[in-house]
């Protein structure tokens, strides 16, 4: 989920992260993780992400988190 804030350009660190866990994914399984920056507040950015099978027919985990960019940083941004 870092990921996505630093390609929406944002660098920022984790403040809170929740994670269900809906389905067990065995070892050495492929999957495809999907995250997206659902909306920003300041210096705040509200995360979702899934892990899902490569075809997408099950979900593993879904996740949400808050990330907070340092001080000096939110100055720099327009």
């Amino acid at each position: 989920m870092g990921a996505c804030c630093w390609a929406n350009g944002v660098r920022a660190m984790t403040a809170n992260l929740q994670v269900d866990y809906k389905r067990p994914l065995p070892l050495g399984s492929a999957a495809m993780a999907h995250a997206k920056l659902a909306r920003r507040e300041g210096r705040k950015c509200f995360l979702s992400a899934t892990l899902t099978s490569l075809d997408q027919s099950t979900t593993f985990s879904t996740s949400t988190s808050l990330y907070v960019a340092p001080r000096q940083q939110q100055q720099q941004q327009p």
